[in-house]
């Protein structure tokens, strides 16, 4: 397997066509592959561009190569060329494979209604997927393809076609942050709303993929609890802008979604730490996410560290040397770049120097998870990601660029990423002590006669004791309001409106202790405090056990 990087450019393309035709010749591959990332949003002058690369290197490879040229490519935020970031220019990787077959195809996403839901990644995948295909890399138009619903229905049809599941790699399409038109490319034809795929197909070759986040899980984990696909509504029940206000503040909310550009939402879904950045707030209230965030899904805040980019690059460098890669190509996130500058080469530069490196940032990078036999894609926000290929055991490539860049550490940096540690350290702590009282509440509920109520006061659920000891008309409460079976003369509304009536309950049948669940707003954890009562993660985050 043969790979180079080339920055191309249009008007001086002809000493590196010729280079490239020259190597067909001599070598004589069995396919070539040509992936052009263009930060040059011109359709005219990249399609000059296409017909340009074709024309000249086609008929070489159809007269010394088994199968005619392999050509695709997206539109940018960026380009990445041997692990050095580039802004609006054209980047050219060429592969040639000695044992390796392409296929290859370029689908239109269709609006009518023969175009059922699921056609676009399932028919992408009979058209490229073989019995012995080991990798793929889908490029989508990244402003009006759902990439994730197109991942998983394209790999879910390869699983059933390959002998082996194939590896998924790819990204959407970027337009350097102008969010007006993206496009991809196949062959001569380049297309908006559209998706490309190639398929690797061979006995003999090797694929593997990795990934680097370097967003670390900060705060409690927390429900979504209305959405609908990439909308979101409500988390923790509490509508999603308030939810954002109590969390981070009125400045970050007045200025969304720019300012919540470093706090992504992060699921862990499929074994991969899974960001979802924001990307529009809309006039319901609404939030819009870079990707699907499922209704009773568990989230947590993100928080960049900049120590983890290194570590993470360190992994990847290590990952890919363990591999022994002939050819890298990598897909990172436009926001990764906007928010890192600079310093995200330093998390590039040193993969380039295990094997030839190129990509581009996109709109969203599409990567497959494995966790056991499971196999699934899905599509990842705010994260590198990277497609090792081999046709050979080992190959030892030296890059001409000097890869001793490291991210300086400064006081500043270090404090910032000790903050992080103890912030994540306090919470586990905290979490783990707070999961002790659970064992008491777990026997609390199979020894004693109590209830669980809501936090409107509804019993929702009714101990077995209490079941047992007392009148099976007492199931009739179970909806009803708590202050029904205690007959008390006070209403229940939200707990917060009736805490200052805890001590007339108290005086009365309840007898402290209660075992409250985990914090609801600020006034739980006070309560808890001053009444010295035990708190419990067991039922969720709008329930109070009450012992009678």
């Amino acid at each position: 397997m043969y790979c180079i990087n080339h920055i191309f450019q249009p008007d001086e393309a002809l000493p590196v066509l010729n280079e490239i035709a020259q190597n067909i010749e001599q070598e004589r591959y069995q396919s070539v592959l040509i992936q052009l990332y263009s930060g040059v949003i011109d359709p005219k002058r990249i399609k000059r561009t296409l017909d340009k690369i074709y024309q000249t290197l086609n008929p070489i490879c159809q007269q010394h190569c088994a199968q005619e040229l392999i050509l695709i490519g997206a539109t940018t935020a960026g380009e990445i060329y041997g692990g050095v970031m580039l802004e609006e220019q054209m980047v050219l990787n060429v592969c040639g494979f000695q044992n390796t077959k392409l296929q290859a195809t370029l689908l239109e996403n269709r609006q009518d209604e023969s175009f059922l839901k699921g056609h676009l990644g399932k028919t992408l995948a009979e058209k490229v997927i073989q019995k012995n295909s080991k990798a793929c890399i889908l490029l989508m138009d990244g402003l009006t393809i759902n990439g994730e619903d197109v991942a998983q229905d394209f790999n879910q049809r390869a699983a059933e076609i390959a002998q082996e599941k194939p590896i998924i790699s790819g990204g959407m399409a970027a337009d350097n942050l102008k969010f007006q038109e993206t496009w991809v490319f196949f062959n001569q034809n380049l297309r908006s709303n559209a998706a490309v795929a190639v398929s690797f197909n061979s006995n003999t070759l090797r694929a593997c993929n990795t990934f680097n986040l370097s967003w670390r899980c900060l705060g409690p984990e927390m429900l979504v609890t209305k959405s609908t696909g990439a909308t979101v509504y409500e988390i923790n029940n509490r509508p999603i802008i308030e939810f954002y206000r109590h969390y981070l503040g009125n400045e970050i909310v007045n200025h969304m979604p720019e300012s919540a550009i470093e706090f992504p939402l992060i699921i862990q879904d499929k074994g991969v730490p899974i960001a979802r950045s924001m990307i529009q707030v809309n006039e319901n209230g609404s939030i819009v996410f870079a990707g699907n965030l499922p209704q009773g899904s568990r989230v947590r805040f993100g928080v960049a560290d900049k120590f983890s980019l290194l570590e993470g690059s360190q992994k990847m460098q290590r990952e890919l040397q363990n591999f022994g890669a002939e050819g890298v190509f990598v897909f990172s996130c436009s926001v990764r770049k906007s928010f890192f500058g600079e310093e995200l080469q330093n998390e590039l530069v040193p993969l380039d120097g295990v094997a030839p490196l190129s990509g581009f940032f996109t709109y969203g990078e599409i990567y497959r998870t494995t966790l056991g036999k499971r196999c699934d894609a899905t599509l990842l926000n705010i994260t590198t990601t990277l497609l090792a290929l081999s046709e050979a055991p080992k190959k030892r490539y030296e890059s001409f660029i000097n890869r001793s860049a490291q991210i300086s550490s400064d006081h500043k940096k270090r404090a910032y990423h000790a903050l992080i540690n103890l912030a994540t350290t306090s919470y586990h702590d905290l979490y783990n002590e707070a999961h002790n009282g659970d064992v008491f509440a777990t026997a609390l509920l199979q020894n004693s006669t109590s209830l669980i109520i809501d936090n409107h006061g509804k019993i929702v659920q009714l101990s077995e004791p209490l079941l047992t000891n007392l009148p099976p008309q007492l199931n009739a409460f179970v909806g009803e309001s708590f202050n029904k079976i205690l007959e008390i003369d006070c209403t229940f509304n939200p707990i917060e409106d009736w805490l200052d009536e805890l001590p007339n309950l108290v005086n009365q049948q309840l007898k402290i202790p209660l075992t409250l669940q985990n914090a609801l707003g600020n006034s739980i954890p006070q309560l808890a405090r001053f009444y010295q009562l035990q708190t419990s993660d067991l039922f969720g985050p709008n329930y109070l056990i009450v012992m009678l």
